[in-house]
C-alpha cells in the first residue's frame, strides 16, 4: 500500500485525478454535502450526504488508500471485508448475558485532529494528510454517509479496539466494535466488569455513553437483541422489523414508489431472508404483486 505518499503531485496520481481538482475541491469540500435527516420510526439520524465529485473523490481514497489498511480485526468487523451484522451476531448466541453500548454522536467525535493522526500515522507527509482530512471530513468532523467515514473511524479507534479486546481475553468474554455499536457477551459476571472499563476507555478517546439509553444488559431468560437481531439461540432478524417491513409493502400497495423507495425495500426483504428465507420469499413476492396494482402518492409512509 502507498503509505509513503509525500507530494500532492503524487497523491492526484495514486487517485488517477488532476492536482488542480484536488485542490479545488479541498479548498471548499462544504459545498458538496447535502445534508438531510433520515427518519426511522420516532428516531432521526443526521446524514452529511457528501455529493458530486467529492463523493466520487471519497470512493477513490477508499479503494486506492484505504481498501487494504489494517483495522484491529478481531474486535472492528462494521464496515471491514468479511464480515456483516449477521457474522457479528453471531459470535454473541447463546450467551448466559449480553451487552451492548452504543457510543453516542460517533462520526461527530471522530474529530478532523484525529483523521489528520490516522493519515499521519499511516506514513503520509504533513502536508498530504492535511489534505485527505480536508476532503474526508466535514465541520471538523467524519461526516455521516460517506465512503471513508466507517474505515477512518475504525483506524482512529485502534488503540481502544486492541484494549478492549485485550480485557476481553482476561476476563473470558466475547467482544466486537460494529462501528457505533459494542457488543460483549459472556458470563453475567464478567459482561457487567467489562462494561464498566469500556466507558473510562471511550472517555479517554473522547467519546461518550449516556448509560440510560445507551446501554443494555439482557440475560438469556429476556430476549437478547444485537444489530437488529436476536440472539438467545440462534441469530434470527426481530419480528419489529419484519413488521416494518410488511407495513412498508403494504403501503406500496396504496402509493406510487421511485426505483430509489422499491429498491430499499428489497435490500431489507434481502437482509431478512439472511435468517427467513421463507418469510423473505414471501415478503418479496407480496411486494412484486404490489407494484401491478393501481398506485397513488403517498411515497414519504415508505420512506420514513
Amino acid at each position: 500500500m502507498p503509505y509513503n505518499v509525500k507530494s500532492i503531485k503524487s497523491l492526484a496520481k495514486l487517485l488517477d485525478v488532476d492536482v488542480e481538482e484536488l485542490v479545488r475541491i479541498e479548498q471548499n469540500p462544504e459545498k458538496y454535502y447535502e445534508p438531510f435527516e433520515k427518519k426511522r420510526g420516532e428516531k432521526s439520524r443526521s446524514i452529511d450526504n457528501p455529493t458530486g465529485e467529492l463523493a466520487a473523490l471519497q470512493i477513490r481514497i477508499k479503494k486506492f488508500l484505504l481498501c487494504d489498511v489494517d483495522v484491529f480485526r478481531p474486535i472492528a468487523t462494521g464496515g471491514v471485508k468479511g464480515h456483516s451484522t449477521k457474522t457479528s451476531a453471531l459470535l454473541h448466541t447463546n450467551k448466559d448475558c449480553v451487552a451492548t453500548v452504543d457510543v453516542k454522536s460517533f462520526f461527530p467525535c471522530v474529530t478532523n485532529n484525529k483523521v489528520y493522526k490516522v493519515f499521519c500515522n499511516l506514513g503520509y507527509s504533513p502536508p498530504v494528510s492535511r489534505m485527505l482530512t480536508r476532503i474526508t471530513t466535514y465541520k471538523g468532523h467524519l461526516p455521516q454517509g460517506s465512503a471513508t467515514s466507517t474505515i477512518i473511524a475504525n483506524l482512529a479507534l485502534y488503540n481502544f479496539d486492541e484494549y478492549l479486546y485485550n480485557q476481553s481475553l482476561r476476563l473470558g468474554c466475547d467482544c466486537i466494535r460494529f462501528v457505533d455499536d459494542i457488543i460483549i457477551s459472556g458470563s453475567y459476571g464478567k459482561v457487567t466488569e467489562l462494561v464498566s472499563l469500556v466507558f473510562p476507555a471511550l472517555h479517554r478517546m473522547r467519546f461518550s455513553v449516556h448509560r440510560a439509553k445507551k446501554l443494555k444488559i439482557m440475560k438469556s431468560n429476556k430476549r437478547q437483541e444485537v444489530l437488529g437481531l436476536t440472539v438467545n439461540r440462534a441469530v434470527g432478524v426481530t419480528k419489529s422489523y419484519v413488521e416494518e417491513v410488511r407495513t412498508q409493502i403494504a403501503c406500496v400497495e396504496k402509493c406510487s414508489v421511485t426505483s430509489c423507495v422499491y429498491l430499499k425495500l428489497v435490500g431489507k426483504i434481502q437482509y431478512i431472508g439472511t435468517t427467513k428465507p421463507i418469510i423473505a420469499g414471501n415478503l418479496m413476492r407480496k411486494l412484486r404483486n404490489s407494484l401491478m396494482r393501481p398506485e397513488k402518492e403517498c411515497l414519504a409512509s415508505i420512506e420514513q
